[in-house]
């Protein structure tokens, strides 16, 4: 937490200088949990870090324009020899410019409203709810719990990506979609044909 306090202090409150961990072929939602293993010393346990998401190698280099998580570390520990943590995401970020490799400077993304934020909210948050019933995994019944906390449309829809969308094609575009009501019905669409898969592989079984 000190590190965050002297970071707000060297920066203006708009800009943060973090850690950077950087993760292959993988996205952390924010309001999202993700195991990241890294080849250097692990941050600090309550640090901020910012996630450097990338895919191809020229996306190591240019950033400019890219959107990132910034998360928090919950746990840092030793599995298989190699160093790990758990990071909880927090909100997306611009990466300004880095300090170092490992070391950069963010700006905090304003969060998207929708002018019909509580129908919305609610429609998608049904819809979730259903498909959980259909698929009855272990963690349903916490999946349901956790949602009905969730009211702003913002973190419903990065939850439920981050939770419910396996397919990377779609994770990145509801990740990059800016526009919170194409992003809603994005996800409308895709939990409404994942619950029809869920129909027919059961109606065949």
């Amino acid at each position: 937490m000190n590190r965050l306090i002297d970071s707000q202090q060297r920066f203006p409150l708009e800009q943060i200088e973090s850690p950077i961990l950087y993760v292959h072929n993988a996205l952390l939602f924010p309001h999202g949990s993700m195991q990241i293993r890294h080849p250097r010393k692990e941050p600090a346990k309550n640090e901020l870090v910012l996630i450097y998401h990338w895919k191809n190698p020229h996306e190591l280099l240019f950033y400019s324009g890219c959107r990132f998580t910034v998360g928090v570390v919950l746990e840092t520990y030793e599995k298989e020899s190699q160093s790990w943590c758990d990071v909880k995401g927090l909100y997306t970020a611009r990466l300004i410019k880095r300090s170092s490799l490992y070391r950069g400077i963010h700006r905090k993304e304003s969060l998207p409203v929708s002018v019909n934020e509580e129908y919305q909210v609610d429609r998608l948050r049904k819809m979730a709810q259903q498909f959980v019933f259909l698929i009855d995994i272990p963690e349903s019944d916490k999946l349901i719990y956790l949602m009905t906390f969730i009211s702003k449309l913002s973190e419903l829809t990065d939850f439920i990506s981050h939770y419910f969308i396996t397919v990377q094609t779609v994770r990145r575009s509801l990740y990059n979609e800016r526009d919170i009501e194409k992003k809603a019905d994005l996800l409308m669409r895709k939990l409404d044909e994942m619950i029809k898969e869920v129909h027919r592989k059961k109606g065949s079984a």
